[in-house]
């Protein structure tokens, strides 16, 4: 079998969600399920709730830049604008800005404008010398008025002095200088002529007033050269604001249309309407995303101001018809929020209609893989081979020189082909340059369909070129409808779930898949419903470290369930903690046996491992990897959040800045007060910048009486920053209130 073949054979067995379905105690396998998220988009920090919600202003002001900054304007921000907008952003072509400024340069250069030039210099030479020779006669006055104990023996000098010497003293700069001699040379003329002034006296007063009236003369002759001097040029340039402002109207207002034409199933199964509506909400997406960041390195170019619209953002489609229209997109969400699994379910989709150009990589597992070409130390050296060689690693072949080079060739002369790449988030926290390698990739081989899936709280999100598409929350209606086809055999115990929802207002909590899943488990098992994210992971946790199997009087597991439940905890923190979603038996073991805060020996640390893994079922194998892992990455980070809630040892600080434990540290603020932290993190590294990411998060998954205070003790720590000099973030990052519609 050729390569080509190969690379297209499917693997069925890698599209199951081992993850969730192992850790939920679930069959492995993937039902049709009927129930979306609404779908949002963005790109880089813009979301597209601007398209609906904002009133944009680009400002018309006439601006100015030298060479330096008119290039990189120009290279970062006006070509990429004229690409996408189709015309100029400026009211002049750039090619005339550029023409004027050479123009202008030209004449800057001739020689008679360098010949003009040196007499300028030579009228500021004389200026000088002039100011030069009043501040001598000052001085020898000043030293007269010492002398003589301030004039206490003679009346005409004190009286004469009594008016000159404060009109000159403060004197320094040509400003005060001329400002004197329009304003005092009458009366400083008058009091140099009063009869009986010693002569020294006189001869300095009338040296000062000629001196001063030649300084006068000079410098308007100074003035004179210098308006016809021509200066060394700067770029003119003033933004097209009429004609960007429109077209932004013109994208925004076919945005509404569409999404409202959309959800009202117009175009369901038109693939053209709905390519052109990515490509039309991607283009404007990104020229304001542009707008936004060249905002902050100039003058304010854009202006976003909320408007009265009440329209809800999103759209409500099945994610698999955007896979359909070939647009490169990014699937974003919360934990939980059902990427791994849309994913898996469209591949499997395509499968399913007899098709095999679609080629699925869960990134989670294939980073750890020995490879030639993907290496995690070669952080420099990123390369499309990169991706080759994850494509090879998934199907068993070893990426050798000879694979690599069949790999181009089969790429070159497959059509149609889909790149489905999970999980960008978990493997970027070991391998940075996998971006730049996406981007490669895609470059090299524009003709792939890309799609990408990445949690949406991570800060090299704007880095990925593709049109982020969001998994929004549940509405409530959406989660009821899922409880619902969950309970389908048992109408009684879906409404007996709603109640528990609608009485504990348990619906401004579960908005993920996720959550709504372990809800219903744990209702079909007889627990009673939780009140939060965190308890509902920690029901699950008891559930299957056998706590509840005590009032039945089962024994499963020869550990007691608080050991149990302490190892996992402890587990979870140290691979978190190595930025691992896996490993082996062994190294669990060790990991275990080794930490001082846990106390058991190597035989009780081997047997906890075991019974984790059978009969707990919290620890399941990776068919690809051969290691172990706790499924879904919302139950290690909520078990290591528990063990940075009960074992105070565990220093946080140092993990306030990682994105990797922004999901931990967000579970961890759902069951403790953190207020502490920001004054210590403060404290320890003299700003809060660097942590404000996080620390945002952290109060969005705090009660909601709580938010205000910890919100207003951030921003008091942001101001002590601006006073002390350092550049604190302005970021709309915490107002996402437009995700969650009113229940």
């Amino acid at each position: 079998m050729g390569l080509e073949r190969k690379i297209l054979v499917q693997d069925t067995f890698q599209l199951q969600n081992i993850e969730l379905m192992k850790a939920l105690n679930m069959d492995y396998s993937i039902e049709k399920i009927n129930c979306y998220n609404d779908l949002a988009f963005f790109m880089g920090s813009i979301d597209s709730h601007h398209l609906l919600k904002s009133q944009i202003k680009i400002s018309p002001s006439k601006m100015s830049l030298n060479r330096e900054g008119w290039d990189i304007l120009k290279r970062k921000y006006l070509v990429d604008l004229e690409r996408y907008l189709g015309f100029t952003p400026l009211l002049d072509e750039i090619q005339s800005v550029e023409l004027n400024f050479e123009m202008q340069l030209k004449k800057h250069l001739e020689e008679n404008n360098k010949k003009h030039y040196e007499k300028i210099k030579a009228a500021r030479f004389e200026i000088s010398l002039l100011e030069n020779t009043l501040a001598s006669i000052r001085s020898e006055l000043n030293t007269f008025r010492n002398q003589s104990d301030n004039f206490e023996g003679d009346e005409v000098v004190r009286n004469v002095m009594g008016v000159w010497w404060p009109i000159i003293s403060g004197a320094s700069k040509t400003q005060d200088y001329i400002s004197i001699f329009y304003e005092y040379n009458d009366l400083l003329k008058q009091y140099s002529e009063v009869k009986k002034t010693p002569t020294a006296y006189k001869i300095n007063f009338s040296d000062y007033l000629s001196t001063l009236a030649s300084l006068s003369t000079q410098v308007e002759y100074l003035k004179e050269l210098e308006s016809q001097y021509i200066q060394y040029p700067l770029y003119e340039y003033q933004f097209n604001a009429s004609g960007i402002e429109s077209w932004l109207r013109s994208h925004c207002d076919f945005y509404a249309e569409g999404v409202c034409k959309i959800n009202d199933g117009k175009f369901e199964g038109n693939k053209e309407y709905l390519k052109a509506f990515l490509s039309s909400t991607q283009k404007v997406l990104i020229v304001l995303e542009i707008l936004q960041e060249l905002s902050v390195e100039t003058n304010s170019v854009v202006n976003f101001t909320s408007s009265t619209v009440v329209m809800k953002d999103g759209i409500s489609i099945s994610p698999f018809t955007l896979f359909d229209t070939g647009h490169d997109i990014a699937v974003y969400g919360g934990a939980g929020a059902g990427k791994t699994t849309t994913l898996q379910m469209y591949v499997e989709d395509i499968i399913d209609k007899g098709l095999n150009n679609v080629i699925y990589l869960p990134l989670n597992r294939l980073i750890n893989k020995k490879s030639v070409y993907f290496s995690v130390e070669a952080e420099s050296a990123f390369s499309y081979k990169q991706i080759l060689s994850l494509i090879l690693l998934s199907k068993n072949i070893d990426d050798t020189d000879d694979s690599m080079n069949d790999m181009e060739i089969a790429l070159r002369d497959t059509d149609s082909l889909r790149l489905v790449i999970d999980g960008l988030d978990e493997a970027y926290n070991k391998v940075p340059f996998i971006l730049d390698s996406i981007n490669e990739f895609k470059d090299k081989y524009p003709f792939i369909q890309l799609i990408v899936s990445s949690r949406d709280c991570v800060s090299f999100i704007s880095k990925i070129n593709f049109l982020g598409v969001t998994l929004l929350p549940f509405t409530t209606e959406q989660l009821y409808h899922f409880i619902k086809s969950w309970f389908a055999e048992d109408v009684e115990e879906a409404q007996g779930l709603i109640m528990d929802i609608d009485c504990g207002d348990l619906k401004e909590i579960v908005k993920t898949p996720l959550l709504a899943t372990l809800l219903c488990i744990l209702k079909k098992r007889g627990i009673d419903t939780p009140s939060t994210e965190m308890e509902i992971f920690t029901r699950r946790l008891k559930l299957l470290c056998g706590e509840y199997d005590n009032y039945k009087t089962i024994k499963r597991s020869r550990s007691d369930s608080m050991q149990l439940e302490k190892a996992a905890m402890k587990l979870a923190y140290h691979l978190h903690s190595r930025n691992k979603r896996s490993d082996s038996i062994e190294s669990m073991v060790t990991y275990l046996a080794y930490d001082n805060t846990f106390g058991y020996p190597e035989d009780v640390c081997l047997l906890l491992v075991e019974e984790l893994i059978n009969p707990c079922n919290i620890l399941h194998l990776d068919p690809l990897t051969k290691n172990y892992s706790f499924g879904h990455l919302r139950f290690q980070e909520h078990l290591a959040a528990l063990e940075l809630k009960e074992n105070r040892g565990r220093d946080i600080l140092p993990l306030l800045n990682k994105d990797w434990w922004s999901g931990t540290l967000c579970l961890y603020a759902q069951a403790c007060d953190f207020s502490g932290l920001i004054e210590d993190y403060y404290r320890y590294y003299g700003e809060v910048n660097s942590a404000l990411k996080i620390f945002k998060e952290m109060v969005s998954h705090r009660p909601l009486r709580a938010r205000s205070n910890l919100l207003l003790l951030i921003q008091q720590y942001e101001r002590t920053e601006r006073l002390e000099g350092y550049t604190v973030e302005e970021e709309d990052y915490f107002d996402d209130s437009w995700r969650y519609p009113p229940v």
